[in-house]
């Protein structure tokens, strides 16, 4: 399927996003969890932690001048189901920080409100 079909048969995509944080995203637009961790400076150690391993909680961040961000869990993933399942030589590391590096949209609202 081309992008052109996508859009003609899917004319409007849905994102979930934690409450409040329309005012966040309508002004500065919506940022996968690497990008919100490059807003915030967050490096080293917290940063690994947060991007390239299983994240079981949400994680709310904070820092002066910029609104809050809030990392959604990763509750179903876990290291052993990935290792399980991916190929390749993909890690779950290597996984974790692919899906982070990216947001994700629904074709329809009863799939996000599934969720």
């Amino acid at each position: 399927m081309t992008q052109a079909e996508l859009v003609a048969l899917y004319p409007r995509l849905w994102h979930m996003a934690h409450e409040g944080s329309w005012p966040s995203i309508r002004d500065r637009g919506l940022m996968s969890v690497t990008a919100i961790l490059d807003a915030y400076g967050i490096s080293g150690a917290q940063r690994f932690a947060l991007e390239s391993t299983h994240r079981p909680e949400c994680v709310t961040l904070r820092e002066a001048g910029l609104p809050f961000a809030v990392l959604r869990d990763q509750k179903p993933m876990s290291d052993g189901r990935l290792e399980a399942c991916l190929d390749d030589g993909l890690s779950p590391k290597d996984w974790y920080e692919l899906l982070n590096s990216r947001s994700f949209f629904w074709l329809s609202p009863s799939r996000v409100n599934a969720g």
